[in-house]
């Protein structure tokens, strides 16, 4: 069992839609960021939640792996992990949209793993895709769905993130580590 403390200093200021990355020490996790040259190989968004009969807001993360796009405890995630993991805070200019961004990892929940962008994305980019998703891929996919298409533009269009082709512009799932380098995003804690 891991040492909770660093998290449990910061355990009340996280909030809805800040994302935990994820260092592995998996052979996994290493190809993965030697491949995108990032220093994390996975990412989970946060929920903040009162359940019914709880009188604080329990953490979790919702986050895909080979079981679909799910939530989990994040306290349990992170007594469990072997590795290294980081707080990235949500932008404050945006805290009116933490609902809309929770509202739209909810309505990902169960969608199928991406193993087929999970291994394009290694070679290049991959296109937001809801059928299936990837990690990162579900939380960029959250950012987007919650702001409107202008605004999302705006702040993604400068980054890898965003391209105009064909006359429109196309949207790729990020990878571990690159969200938390957009405008909607600020500062980052290691917490594990």
């Amino acid at each position: 069992m891991n040492d909770l403390s660093k998290y449990q200093k910061i355990r009340d200021s996280i909030q809805t839609a800040d994302l935990i990355e994820w260092k592995t020490d998996s052979i996994l996790g290493k190809t993965i960021r030697h491949i995108t040259k990032l220093s994390v190989n996975h990412t989970s968004i946060v929920a903040s939640m009162v359940l019914e009969d709880d009188t604080e807001p329990r953490k979790f993360i919702f986050e895909a792996d080979e079981h679909g796009f799910h939530p989990a405890y994040l306290s349990t995630r992170l007594e469990r992990f072997k590795g290294s993991a980081y707080l990235v805070r949500f932008n404050p200019e945006y805290d009116a949209k933490r609902n809309a961004v929770a509202n739209a990892f909810i309505n990902l929940s169960g969608t199928p793993y991406d193993y087929r962008s999970l291994f394009r994305n290694a070679v290049r980019r991959v296109e937001l895709n809801k059928t299936s998703l990837y990690c990162s891929e579900a939380a960029t996919q959250a950012i987007k769905d919650a702001f409107d298409h202008a605004t999302y533009i705006y702040k993604m269009v400068k980054t890898p993130l965003c391209d105009f082709k064909n006359g429109r512009y196309v949207f790729y799932g990020a990878r571990p580590g690159e969200l938390g380098q957009t405008p909607f995003y600020t500062e980052t804690i290691k917490i594990l």
